[in-house]
C-alpha cells in the first residue's frame, strides 16, 4: 500500500511539482504514514536524479473526518447565507 501511494505521489510530483502533499482519509491515522511515504518517494526521486523536487509530506488534521468537516462547512456557507 505504501509503495502504491509513493508511486502515485511520484507521478504527481514530476508532473505538477507541488511543495506540499497532504495525505487524508482513514489511512492518515497511521502514525508512521507520512514518514514512510516520504522515504519511499525520496528514493524514487533519487533514482531519477530529481530529489531536489522532494515535497513536504504531511497527514491532514481531520484524518477520516475531513470529508464530513468539508461538507458541514460547505453547507454552512451555502445555506447560512440564504437564511440571513
Amino acid at each position: 500500500m505504501y509503495q502504491r501511494i509513493a508511486n502515485n505521489l511520484y507521478n504527481i510530483q514530476v508532473t505538477l511539482d507541488p511543495e506540499l502533499s497532504i495525505l487524508g482519509g482513514g489511512v492518515s491515522k497511521r502514525p508512521e504514514l507520512a514518514e514512510e511515504i516520504a522515504g519511499r518517494l525520496k528514493h524514487l526521486l533519487k533514482e531519477e536524479q530529481v530529489e531536489e523536487i522532494m515535497p513536504q509530506i504531511r497527514c491532514c488534521a481531520f484524518q477520516n473526518d475531513a470529508n464530513l468537516v468539508g461538507a458541514a462547512l460547505n453547507f454552512e456557507r451555502t445555506f447560512a447565507k440564504n437564511e440571513r
